[in-house]
């Protein structure tokens, strides 16, 4: 089952992806490292293991485990469920500093882009993305020299890293071209992390006199997927 609603078109703009710093790679990585003790500290305390806090936050137990092994540092609203289901303050997991600087902003929405778009052989210009920010923060799951058909292993544990604070009431899915198994991909992270929808941005072509299609002109249809 899916449902289609039209929404607004793109514009011709340059889209640039952001890399942080050396320094704040290592600090998030500290962080990481913090919180996986905290939690499993907790855990161990508690004597909750990983499938029942799984269960009781409402994520599978993979997403747990890359928790406790310093991978990711959950959202703010699932920081507030780990605290619940262990009985603690959310600062017990991090301190009040780290918990305003390591997690997303509520209210902020994001366009998973599957790929960062290559440039096609024959036009020589990048299709046009810019319609993408009117939806949220623009954040690729792979970068472009990436090859999903040829690495799917190091694919998928990037995607399930990226997508491990996902909201399906507030987020995106999005793809501009690339490998179709990066899609694929995606849908299988969502599901292993305990998932059952998410919003997919499908990007259809401008219709042409004489029924051809632009390839580089179009509009974005929002389609909801259903991965049950």
């Amino acid at each position: 089952m899916h449902t289609k609603e039209k929404l607004r078109g793109s514009s011709m703009t340059k889209v640039s992806i952001r890399h942080s710093s050396q320094s704040s790679e290592w600090e998030l990585s500290a962080r990481k490292v913090e919180f996986a003790k905290r939690l499993t500290d907790l855990m161990e305390r508690k004597k909750i293991d990983q499938h029942e806090l799984s269960q009781r936050i409402g994520v599978t137990p993979s997403a747990i485990y890359s928790y406790r092994t310093g991978r990711v540092i959950p959202p703010r609203g699932r920081l507030d469920l780990i605290a619940r289901a262990l009985e603690c303050d959310i600062v017990d997991l991090l301190p009040t500093k780290e918990i305003a600087e390591g997690t997303e902003s509520p209210e902020r929405h994001y366009v998973f882009l599957i790929q960062v778009p290559s440039v096609p052989r024959h036009t020589g210009q990048v299709r046009d993305i810019s319609a993408l920010n009117g939806f949220g923060e623009v954040s690729p799951l792979l970068e472009r020299p990436d090859n999903p058909s040829y690495d799917p292993a190091y694919a998928i544990e990037r995607i399930r890293e990226k997508l491990s604070g996902f909201r399906p009431n507030r987020d995106y899915i999005a793809a501009a071209g690339g490998n179709n198994l990066g899609m694929i991909l995606a849908g299988w992270a969502l599901r292993d992390l305990g998932h059952r929808n998410f919003r997919y941005l499908h990007w259809e072509k401008m219709k042409l006199p004489g029924g051809k299609r632009d390839p580089e002109r179009g509009s974005y249809s929002l389609v909801q997927i259903n991965i049950d």
